[in-house]
C-alpha cells in the first residue's frame, strides 16, 4: 500500500492517503450525516416546544383561585352558551369546572373569554415565532440551547383584575 500511494509513513504512525474522490465522496457523507443530524435536533426541539405550547405551563388561567384552562372548543362552546343565554333574555351563565359551578352575569363571562383568548392567540404566536427561529438556526448546538420558554405572555390572573 506504500508503494500503490495509499499509505505513507508518518513520525509515529501510518496515515491513509485519499485520492480527491475519495475525499470527495467522505467529505460529501459527513455533510450527509451533519445536515441528517441537524435536521433530527430541528424536529426534536419543534416537538418539544409544540409539548411545552400544550402544557400547564402555557395554557392556563386562574380564576376563583384556581387553576384553569378552556381549549378552543370548550371556549367556542363556552361563547355560544352565553349568547344563547343573552338571546333568551338570561343575565347569568353557569361555567363549570372540575365539578364546581361558576355563575356569573354573561357580559363578565364574554369579557373572560375575550382575555383568555387574547391570551391564547399571543401564545400561539409565540409558539410559531419559537418554531420559525429553530427553523433558522444553523447548528446542532445553536438548535439544543435555543430557549423556547421565554417570551410567552403573562398568565391571566382573574383574581387580580
Amino acid at each position: 500500500l506504500i508503494e500503490e500511494g495509499r499509505v505513507k509513513k508518518t513520525d509515529e504512525w501510518y496515515e491513509i492517503v485519499e485520492t480527491k474522490e475519495e475525499r470527495e465522496e467522505r467529505e460529501r457523507r459527513e455533510a450527509e450525516e451533519l445536515a441528517r443530524c441537524t435536521a433530527t435536533a430541528r424536529e426534536q426541539k419543534t416537538a418539544e416546544i409544540e409539548r411545552y405550547d400544550k402544557s400547564e405551563a402555557v395554557n392556563t388561567f386562574t380564576f376563583a383561585g384556581q387553576r384553569m384552562w378552556f381549549d378552543k372548543n370548550e371556549r367556542s362552546a363556552i361563547r355560544h352558551g352565553v349568547e344563547s343565554c343573552e338571546e333568551s333574555g338570561m343575565d347569568t351563565y353557569s361555567i363549570w369546572y372540575g365539578g364546581k359551578e361558576y355563575t356569573l352575569p354573561t357580559n363578565v363571562c364574554k369579557q373572560m373569554l375575550n382575555a383568555v383568548e387574547l391570551y391564547a392567540i399571543r401564545c400561539f404566536d409565540t409558539t410559531e415565532r419559537h418554531k420559525a427561529n429553530v427553523a433558522a438556526l444553523q447548528t446542532i448546538e445553536e438548535i439544543e440551547n435555543y430557549n423556547y420558554r421565554e417570551g410567552y405572555p403573562e398568565h391571566i390572573n382573574f383574581d387580580k383584575l
